[in-house]
């Protein structure tokens, strides 16, 4: 994913958990608010109280950065942090995939 596309500063990622809208379900905790510039953007947090292993982790921000840059398109200038619940890491790749794309084809709308 390309620079442009992600949150990297600690105070763009306070600025979202500050002043927010959300979308949540079982598995996802999505944050979102409007940006200055001209596409969405994307922070995650996948924290080791809620996903033990490193593997697993990483394994979730990779299906989350790839559904990401297929809906970016769709979406308004946004930044978007992730945050993800405990019980995560026993669903399959596809059941993730299916979970986060119907959260981002309800902030495309």
């Amino acid at each position: 994913m390309q620079k442009d596309y992600k949150l990297r500063e600690s105070v763009e990622f306070q600025q979202v958990f500050k002043r927010n809208k959300s979308l949540r379900d079982q598995d996802w905790l999505i944050l979102y608010r409007p940006n200055n510039l001209d596409t969405a953007r994307l922070g995650t947090a996948v924290s080791k109280k809620n996903v033990r292993k490193a593997v697993q982790r990483n394994r979730i921000k990779r299906i989350i950065r790839e559904t990401f840059r297929k809906n970016r398109e769709a979406m308004d200038a946004v930044d978007i942090v992730v945050l993800v619940r405990q019980g995560i890491s026993e669903k399959s790749n596809r059941q993730l995939n299916t979970t986060i794309n119907a959260q981002w084809q309800k902030l495309a709308r």
